[in-house]
């Protein structure tokens, strides 16, 4: 066709197809240079585009029919690689980038492929196309043919394909936040005028195919919808996590660290900063410059602290950090959540308070009654060695009694805090020295195994405490088990070990008592150790605790026996509680005492050791 006969109408159509492919073109490359998924997806679509709109421009002026076809067949395989690329566009873009496989591209790309061999070789068999001829339209050639039943096929797929597109961007725009919502539905109604200009060209509407020039105003749309504005910012990416009625403060940061937006708990936080009587908002400004304090306290971990001045009603925040990313995982920005823990702190320092007044007062009862008392129980010891009499004997008792209430009263004062640092121990082992320390008549069995994370001298203390209240409150008289004593070997309870005395755990047993190997005398009661559960117990064979009596056990003075303080079982709880353990009196299995402790964790086996 000669350029030369071409009408002011069929050039205003050249140049807007020229100019079409020169903008896809530049979308390409800027495409190219950027790092995102979309957008290299994209750059194959808009390099399609910008050549299906080359071949238009080559139709149009083919000089031959043969030319004219050969165009066509060119605009014909880019058209068609459009259609795929489009549906790829909007799989990524929706984020289905894992139904992308190498063999559901390569069936996609079957129908396609075989259409355009057909296509091309159409002048030796005539399947795709018949009556095809050179139509001249204000000077420019444009080519009309009859399709075949295998076009009306091809049509069909490339219209499931188009439709499977479409269908990705409705349930991406229900599914997705406000600022996708926006760029999705801009991206869906652009791309409708694609198959509507070829509607209106196949229909015989229009004497043009119209598809280049809505293939070029859809790819100037998307591109400021997509790239121009960069997904239009991170502020309405977080806008749904901005819940204006919370109270805590919210800040949206970009990259470079400028506010980006803040909920109004935070707007008047960070006015308070530049003074009471401030309204300007801090948004577009860097939260450096803003609050260089709570930069610093947000990178290091650490509390922000705002004083309104003059210092009477500082709050506390604990600040969170979260990058915020698009669905491409790509980093927009920070959302900086900031909670107050004024409350949670001062009662922190509260306690910490009531810390020091309670170590004062072990240092009162450790130093101003144990001395007064060691005085009396020296005049006591005098007086005895002058004269012998129950009132001395009365009087002995009375200071042997204080000293163990003083001494229960400092181990619950010491023990009933919480249990800051912890270790890895054997719990055989603490039983076994726990053991050491107790006097009486009985019998240990130690099955306990594995290792708990504890005080150990803490969880020392609360065996002793269980030990001596089993020894205490258990009749030596009424027991006959003569060879219990010495069949794995003995020491005394008092922590005097006897000779060739050895002690394995993991596997047999440890069974120590109260009395020397040689005396062969009957052990009073046994206290059997071991685990069971997430957790271990310490039970006896003795006279048991009443079931009506079993959750006093552990108030505060509560006993049963003419000599105990009441404070033994309260201290075994009160450790147990500040490991975070709970402990329950029940009935052992021989009906003595049980006490069971659960919540033991993390708790491991022997063979995890």
């Amino acid at each position: 066709m000669n350029a030369g006969g071409v009408t002011g109408f069929g050039l205003a159509v050249l140049v807007g197809v020229s100019l079409g492919a020169g903008i896809n073109f530049w979308i390409a490359a800027a495409a190219d240079r950027r790092n995102e998924p979309v957008a290299r997806v994209y750059r194959w679509l808009a390099l399609a585009t910008a050549m299906l709109c080359v071949a238009s421009v080559g139709m149009y002026l083919g000089p031959t029919p043969t030319t004219v076809f050969g165009a066509y067949a060119l605009y014909s395989l880019f058209n068609v690689s459009g259609a795929a690329l489009f549906v790829l566009f909007t799989v990524v873009y929706t984020g289905n980038r894992d139904w992308l496989t190498r063999r559901r591209v390569a069936l996609l790309a079957v129908e396609p492929a075989a259409y355009l061999l057909l296509l091309v070789t159409n002048p030796l068999h005539g399947l795709v196309l018949v009556d095809v001829h050179v139509v001249p339209f204000e000077g420019l050639a444009t080519l009309r043919a009859q399709p075949t039943a295998l076009t009306a096929v091809h049509i069909l797929y490339t219209l499931v394909l188009t439709t499977t597109g479409y269908a990705l961007f409705v349930r991406f725009y229900f599914r997705a936040r406000n600022v996708y919502r926006t760029q999705t539905g801009v991206i869906f109604l652009s791309s409708l005028l694609i198959p509507t200009g070829a509607f209106l060209y196949a229909g015989g509407v229009t004497p043009v195919d119209l598809t280049p020039f809505a293939l070029v105003v859809n790819g100037v749309v998307v591109w400021v919808a997509l790239f121009r504005y960069d997904f239009l910012d991170v502020t309405p990416l977080a806008a749904d996590l901005l819940i204006e009625e919370m109270e805590d403060s919210v800040v949206v940061t970009g990259p470079n660290g400028r506010i980006l937006d803040v909920n109004g708990a935070a707007g008047g936080l960070l006015a308070s900063g530049r003074g009471s009587a401030s309204s300007e908002s801090p948004v577009g400004r860097s939260l450096a410059d803003v609050s260089p304090s709570l930069v610093e306290a947000a990178d290091g971990g650490e509390l922000f602290v705002r004083s309104t001045g003059d210092g009477a009603h500082a709050r506390i925040f604990d600040p969170s950090v979260t990058t915020i990313r698009d669905q491409f995982d790509i980093e927009r920005g920070t959302l900086l959540v900031l909670r107050d823990v004024t409350e949670q702190v001062r009662r922190r320092e509260e306690l910490e308070r009531q810390n020091e007044r309670l170590d004062e007062f072990v240092s009162v009862v450790s130093h101003d009654l144990r001395n007064p008392l060691a005085i009396a129980e020296g005049y006591v010891d005098l007086a005895r060695g002058e004269r012998d009499s129950a009132h001395l004997d009365r009087a002995a008792d009375a200071v042997e009694r204080m000293n163990v209430l003083v001494e229960d009263l400092l181990t619950l004062a010491r023990d009933g805090r919480s249990v800051d640092e912890v270790e890895r121990v054997s719990l055989a082992s603490v039983v076994d020295e726990a053991w050491q320390n107790v006097d009486g008549d009985a019998t240990l069995v130690n099955e306990a195994e594995g290792t708990v994370e504890a005080d150990a001298r803490r969880l020392q203390q609360m065996f002793e405490n269980l030990f001596r209240n089993s020894v205490e409150h258990s009749s030596t008289s009424s027991r006959a088990k003569p060879d219990d004593a010495v069949e794995h070997g003995a020491r005394q309870a008092s922590g005097r070990s006897a000779p060739g005395n050895s002690v394995e755990h993991g596997s047999a047993s440890s069974e120590t008592t109260s009395r020397d190997v040689g005396e062969r005398a009957e052990p009073g009661v046994t206290i059997r150790v071991g685990c069971e559960g997430d957790g271990f117990f310490v039970e006896d064979d003795g006279p048991g605790i009443p079931a009506a009596d079993r959750d006093r056990v552990f108030e505060h003075g509560y006993t049963s026996s003419a000599s105990g303080t009441g404070f033994g079982l309260a201290i075994v709880r009160t450790i147990a509680e500040a490991h975070g353990w709970s402990v329950r009196s029940v009935e052992g299995r021989d009906g003595g005492a049980r006490f069971e402790f659960s919540g033991v964790t993390p708790f491991r086996p022997v063979d995890a050791r």
